[in-house]
């Protein structure tokens, strides 16, 4: 049993074994609908992730991009019905037969080969999810599975708490899940970014070296405490990258999944010009950078002045995102300014060192500056729609 939900294990009529899925239904009103919110919003994404085709919940749009490549599916749980396609209360999930990391590996410490394997199929499955502008938001050796299915392990599970875009209920009613030791500090105030699953796949890593849940081993300030004795077995080059991942500023941490690997692989690729990160990748700004929705630009596009798709497609089912939503635009001096389109569901800027976003006017240009998010659509009540972030190298 979850915080948020119960699992059962089923069988299917051919006797297959499963996983089910059900939300609390006990205590106040607000909180069961949360619950259910939360289990169509994890049976939508999971389905568009790792679901077969026809899809059930999203028929009739057009998602059918989410999809992840075949090395990666089968390291994610796989959704396989829910009990009605409108407002489910069941979902039903494949059946894991195993341990997850924590039961696992708290007693008994891996050989480093398997840690090192282990790692970096985890950030390949981040990198993944990233590219398709989601956020798991609760990576931890709870939630990772090694299954009697070698080829399957480690597996993710429990997408409870995932993020894309407005499929979340709103900052000031929704239910956080934080685990001490595993969470990024900016959880605790319903900020996600993707240095938040790097940060807490950073922390698994730790973990499994150790066998000691990260919160032990950090100082005061939330920094890693290299002179905690659990911390010498691991090799100083590694222990170097799990520090920089787990930085308490976000802007410290890596930028990407792909600079986490390379870091772990001990290469090192330095970007010395002004860029955003979308999709898990890197973007540069030579001149101007647009970023829009994934479409064909047709007349409607030319009539606005557009006549070449945005630099930067992001996959939008949804549409909340204009078609060329926000120009980025490199100044004589090397500073960038970012720029409004005229989008219908506007953009915002928030400091690095700060909590709240300022919504861009579409007659002005917004100066940049070093770790800036950028949320592409926003809204007061519900916040930040999907986010790129950027940084001056």
């Amino acid at each position: 049993m979850g915080g948020l939900g119960k699992v059962w294990k089923g069988k299917t009529q051919d006797g297959k074994a499963v996983a089910i899925k059900e939300p609390i239904e006990a205590g106040p009103v607000n909180q069961v609908q949360i619950n259910f919110e939360k289990l169509r919003v994890e049976a939508e994404v999971l389905e568009r992730l790792t679901g077969t085709r026809p899809m059930v919940l999203q028929a009739n749009q057009k998602s059918q991009g989410y999809l992840l490549d075949h090395e990666i599916r089968g390291h994610v749980v796989q959704f396989l019905d829910v009990d009605r396609p409108e407002n489910p209360r069941v979902l039903v999930l494949e059946f894991l037969d195993g341990k997850n990391l924590d039961d696992r590996f708290r007693s008994l410490s891996p050989p480093n080969d398997q840690i090192n394997e282990y790692a970096r199929m985890i950030l390949k499955i981040v990198r993944a999810l990233h590219q398709k502008n989601i956020l798991h938001r609760d990576i931890s050796p709870h939630n990772l599975i090694t299954s009697i299915d070698p080829s399957k392990n480690p597996a993710l599970i429990d997408f409870g708490t995932v993020k894309e875009g407005f499929n979340q209920l709103a900052a000031p009613q929704w239910s956080q899940i934080i685990k001490p030791g595993y969470s990024a500090p900016e959880l605790t105030v319903g900020l996600a970014s993707p240095g938040s699953d790097l940060y807490s796949t950073a922390a698994t890593i730790l973990f499994m070296h150790t066998g000691v849940n990260p919160q032990y081993l950090r100082t005061s300030i939330g920094e890693l405490d290299e002179k905690k004795h659990q911390l010498q077995k691991i090799p100083p080059n590694q222990l170097q990258v799990l520090k920089k991942a787990m930085s308490y500023q976000p802007g410290d941490r890596y930028q990407t999944a792909d600079d986490m690997l390379n870091a772990l692989d001990g290469k090192f690729v330095q970007v010395t010009f002004p860029h955003v990160v979308a999709n898990g990748q890197k973007f540069l700004i030579q001149d101007q950078l647009t970023v829009g929705r994934q479409h064909q630009c047709e007349s409607d596009c030319k009539k606005k002045g557009f006549s070449n798709p945005p630099d930067v497609t992001i996959n939008d089912p949804e549409r909340f995102i204009g078609r060329h939503h926000v120009a980025i635009r490199l100044g004589k001096n090397g500073e960038c300014y970012a720029k409004d389109l005229h989008s219908v569901s506007g953009t915002a800027v928030r400091h690095s060192s700060s909590r709240s976003f300022d919504k861009l006017l579409p007659t002005s240009e917004y100066r940049l500056s070093d770790g800036d998010v950028i949320a592409l659509a926003y809204s007061a009540t519900k916040g930040a729609y999907m986010t790129i972030s950027y940084y001056v190298k």
